[in-house]
């Protein structure tokens, strides 16, 4: 079983001190005073988490094995940091985010009660992530990109969601939930809680989500050519035709033929 690295162990333990907070190079304003009806229900437990983030798409190109994304990409932790590369890339992405909705306070409100009730649904936390790497498999690139005139001709622009589909972020949180997550959270109710509790073994039929990790497995040589070609276009002209974008639908569909 992984655990987190001795460098970051402070971070799992109690309220964190000033000294702590700085040396993960936050301050006060990550603690949010376990407010449990603004911690988003997707987070896993453990001390850091997420309320209401903004949806422009950075965190889960930018943490990949730690962020996920909701249906209108609004993030949340589906993996507490193991090492220092890992909780500096969550961070950046709480650096960055605008609405200021990442914090570092969550020893204290994971009390063993609420993580054996998060437990309980983590059935309900996998279908979700499933129909959600589902949708991500099924979108063309730069899907979250529109075309507008902003008076010197058609333009692209992007407001939500990452620049391009990240299936593989949904696949990274399945394995986790899949084989690790029983297990942190076991270590991580004695680390921070001091009592050692077995949670009930996880049952769910992954053979769907295995079908769908042949689709990515699929997918990946398709998007790398895709985005070589959409690359190559962008050298040729800034300005984006409405032509071109059905193009690429057309091909990446024919992957799910």
């Amino acid at each position: 079983m992984e655990i987190p690295e001795k460098s970051i162990l402070h971070l799992y333990n109690g309220t964190p001190s000033k000294e702590h907070l700085e040396r993960i190079g936050c301050d006060e304003n990550d603690i949010n005073g376990y407010k449990i009806e603004e911690i988003f229900w997707l987070n896993t437990p453990g001390p850091i988490y997420t309320t209401q983030t903004d949806n422009c798409g950075t965190g889960q190109p930018e943490a990949p094995n730690n962020v996920g994304g909701d249906e209108s990409y609004y993030e949340f932790i589906f993996k507490q940091p193991l090492n220092t590369i890992e909780l500096n890339e969550i961070k950046n992405v709480a650096n960055v985010d605008p609405f200021g909705g990442y914090y570092f306070d969550g020893n204290d409100y994971w009390t063993n009660e609420r993580i054996i009730n998060w437990w309980s649904r983590i059935d309900t936390v996998i279908e979700y992530m499933t129909h959600r790497y589902e949708e991500e498999l099924q979108l063309p690139l730069n899907a979250h990109n529109t075309l507008y005139d902003f008076g010197k001709g058609l333009e692209e622009a992007h407001f939500f969601g990452p620049t391009n589909p990240v299936p593989e972020n949904y696949k990274s949180a399945l394995d986790f939930y899949r084989h690790g997550l029983k297990e942190f959270l076991e270590w991580y109710m004695e680390y921070n809680n001091g009592s050692t509790v077995e949670l009930d073994t996880l049952v769910h039929d992954w053979t769907y989500k295995e079908k769908l990790d042949k689709k990515l497995r699929e997918f990946i040589p398709v998007k790398r050519d895709l985005l070589k070609e959409y690359n190559e276009n962008q050298k040729e002209s800034k300005q984006i035709k409405i032509k071109n974008r059905p193009n690429f639908w057309e091909k990446l569909k024919s992957v799910f033929k």
